[in-house]
């Protein structure tokens, strides 16, 4: 996907369809940059299917029991999230990962967290697993 992602015109992209739960969809839908992503999930218009959001990590916060790797906007969060029965397959470094544009593969899913807090601010996340999940754009 990197490759098609980094050689395809979007003319290209749009061309491709792939078939999913009998559902035809231009892999264009499906590569997003972080913005278009949130957007799909807060308007409710996100698939129940894998995309491929490209963007780049901000923040790193690893707790004991799930990592956050946020790819932080003002007026929102987007945020990569890998819980700890995973820990051993996604390996990548804190400064592997900090200031290189990425993309990731993930169900898109909206992060209610803060929500009633104040200053809360909308959130967007993709769980993700191994390391396989995420490609280096650079």
């Amino acid at each position: 996907m990197k490759k098609l992602f980094l050689t395809g015109e979007p003319d290209l992209l749009a061309s491709v369809i792939i078939s999913i739960n009998g559902f035809k969809i231009p892999i264009s839908e499906l590569i997003v940059d972080q913005q278009t992503a949130h957007t799909k999930v807060m308007k409710n218009l996100a698939l129940d299917v894998l995309y491929f959001v490209h963007g780049t990590i901000t923040k790193i916060v690893r707790l004991p029991r799930v990592w956050y790797f946020n790819m932080n906007e003002d007026n929102y969060y987007f945020t990569l999230v890998v819980f700890e029965r995973y820990f051993k397959y996604f390996t990548f470094k804190d400064d592997e990962l900090i200031g290189h544009p990425s993309l990731v593969m993930g169900k898109l899913k909206q992060n209610k967290f803060n929500e009633g807090r104040a200053n809360a601010k909308e959130g967007t996340e993709i769980i993700i697993k191994p390391n396989d999940y995420l490609e280096f754009l650079d």
